[in-house]
């Protein structure tokens, strides 16, 4: 079994890739392979415990970083959610849309146990619309990855050194 980091930084990594193109198909998105592996070699073990730690990370380093970002701006997480909500809509950016709620629910007292309960049902529920939240939760981090750079907060390698030391933290505890 992989470090609780090494999944999660391989996604976010993988999510800052661009996206061929065109008509593509859906293992042709770097970050769905590294997704479509984990759920692979659970299938194998016969356990989730892959798949889980992928979104969990994810949520995490999203929920982190859109803190970050709402630093910046001067508001509260909340708020800041809200406009990126807003946004998402206008835009219809479906992976952003599936991001905000976990992260909003990370953000609350007991966020991370009510979070992972709410990612378990949906994995249970719906194996598909699971692995697209984690496809998503990956994308809102390397969206937020690449505007904390834009806007001079911290570079790209930086911000991913902090991310990955952020989540070894995490995995030793």
């Amino acid at each position: 079994m992989p470090k609780f980091h090494e999944p999660v930084m391989e996604l976010v990594r993988a999510s800052m890739l661009p996206v061929p193109s065109g008509p593509q198909r859906r293992i042709d998105v770097p970050a769905r392979r590294v997704i479509t592996q984990a759920a692979r070699a659970d299938d194998q073990a016969g356990t989730c415990e892959l798949v889980h730690m992928l979104a969990i990370g994810a949520a995490i380093c999203a929920t982190d970083l859109t803190c970050v970002l709402a630093q910046h701006k001067n508001m509260a997480p909340e708020v800041y959610l809200e406009q990126v909500d807003d946004k998402a809509l206008r835009d219809d950016d479906r992976a952003c849309y599936r991001a905000v709620p976990v992260v909003r629910t990370l953000l609350l007292d007991d966020g991370l146990s009510s979070a992972a309960q709410l990612m378990a049902d949906l994995h249970y529920i719906d194996q598909d619309e699971f692995l697209d939240l984690i496809l998503a939760l990956g994308q809102h981090t390397a969206a937020c990855v690449g505007i904390i750079a834009a806007l001079r907060i911290s570079p790209v390698e930086s911000t991913l050194a902090a991310l990955e030391l952020m989540l070894r933290d995490l995995g030793d505890d």
